[in-house]
């Protein structure tokens, strides 16, 4: 139970990680592969691994190696050196790195994408009680997989790039309730607002790398509940990038959109597509209040209510460096706004939790909007899993 809540499946000395074994993408299709760790049974401070994986749509193989040294696990202070030819779809946030979350439905959406060959040293550990850092150093050769070229002024134009930098990830969160559970740190949340910073340090000077840039991103969220009223969530978070960077290097938004039905992807805009919008400095805010079931119980059908306020800002310096492309910029605002109604019907699954399936509506409006309503509207479906 221990290793399957990390998401692996031990096999005496050797661990086999379960969301390497399959995968889908828009880009590659369905990927079949293998990640494969060395485990405490044949070393207990370090583990050797990697994976390969090949994706039936693209017909390219990816693959990598890792080791890792845990030097104090009460700290979560580990050393990681590794090694990947794989994927990076363009624009992806960096702030969700502490994320243990395994499944997320957009990245079902991804299609633009960049192959990358990158080598890192990464140092991680747990400092001032309540934060997580980690920072690396990472050197990658960048191989877009789709029609573009980067041209800065009257420079030759450039296709693939190569990048050395130098990252910086930052998770705190004050008073988080931490406990230890099947070998591992769980959190509990806490009351107060969330912070996520993420800082890269181009090095136009080593290891052949084309660019020097400053590139950061932050974000905080909270969330209250208030009885009888449900709860409200705010997450608030931007961007800034100092140079002009290839399209893979900048910030394509938070799109989901697909056409016709879509399935909900919290804190993203559902009406946009996915590389709709294009942007080197950016500011989001994502607003949502949770009725639950107070608006409406009829014997034990009790549907939830959830209102949803999106909005976004984003500007780009020099939208002619980037050729063979389509893009929009957002300087003058996007807004959307939805009504979500999840467990519309709801399911026990083997009495330890109910899986609930809902759908919802959201309209995108003001400056970027269509001009035919309907245009606007976008409709989702919703999965949600609960203990009552």
């Amino acid at each position: 139970f221990e290793k399957v809540s990390l998401n692996k499946i031990p096999l005496k000395w050797i661990d086999f990680d379960i969301s390497r074994i399959l995968a889908y993408n828009k880009y590659e299709g369905i990927r079949l592969g293998l990640g494969m760790y060395t485990n405490e049974q044949l070393m207990k401070n370090i583990s050797i691994g990697g994976f390969f994986g090949y994706g039936f749509k693209d017909y390219e193989w990816k693959y990598g190696g890792e080791i890792i040294g845990f030097i104090n696990k009460e700290k979560e202070f580990q050393l990681s050196a590794k090694y990947q030819n794989s994927l990076l779809e363009v624009g992806k946030s960096r702030l969700d790195y502490f994320s243990k979350t395994t499944f997320d439905w957009r990245t079902f959406l991804a299609e633009r994408m960049d192959n990358i060959e990158q080598g890192s040293f990464v140092v991680g550990f747990r400092a001032l009680r309540y934060a997580q850092l980690s920072v690396s150093l990472n050197h990658t050769k960048v191989a877009p997989q789709y029609a573009y070229q980067f041209q800065s002024g009257e420079e030759t134009p450039i296709t693939k790039y190569s990048t050395s930098d130098v990252t910086v990830y930052l998770r705190y969160a004050f008073k988080e309730k931490l406990i230890s559970s099947l070998g591992q740190r769980i959190s509990m949340g806490t009351r107060y607002p969330v912070f996520s910073f993420a800082y890269t340090r181009g090095l136009s000077d080593a290891f052949d790398s084309d660019f020097r840039y400053n590139k950061m991103e932050a974000r905080i969220e909270h969330s209250i509940y208030i009885k009888n009223v449900g709860e409200s969530k705010l997450r608030i978070e931007g961007g800034y990038i100092d140079q002009p960077l290839p399209y893979g290097l900048l910030y394509t938004g938070d799109g989901s959109y697909e056409q016709n039905w879509s399935v909900l992807v919290r804190n993203s805009f559902q009406t946009v597509k996915p590389y709709e919008f294009l942007s080197d400095r950016y500011v989001e805010l994502h607003y949502s209040h949770n009725f639950g079931s107070l608006l409406l119980q009829i014997g034990n059908w009790k549907p939830s209510f959830t209102l949803y306020q999106n909005i976004g800002w984003g500007t780009l310096m020099h939208p002619e460096y980037h050729h063979q492309i389509d893009f929009k910029t957002r300087e003058k605002g996007l807004y959307e706004s939805g009504l979500q109604v999840d467990q519309i019907v709801k399911f026990n699954y083997l009495n330890v939790a109910y899986i609930g399936f809902g759908a919802g509506a959201y309209y995108r409006y003001g400056p970027y909007a269509y001009s035919r309503p309907s245009d606007n509207l976008a409709f989702t479906l919703s999965m949600t899993f609960t203990t009552k």
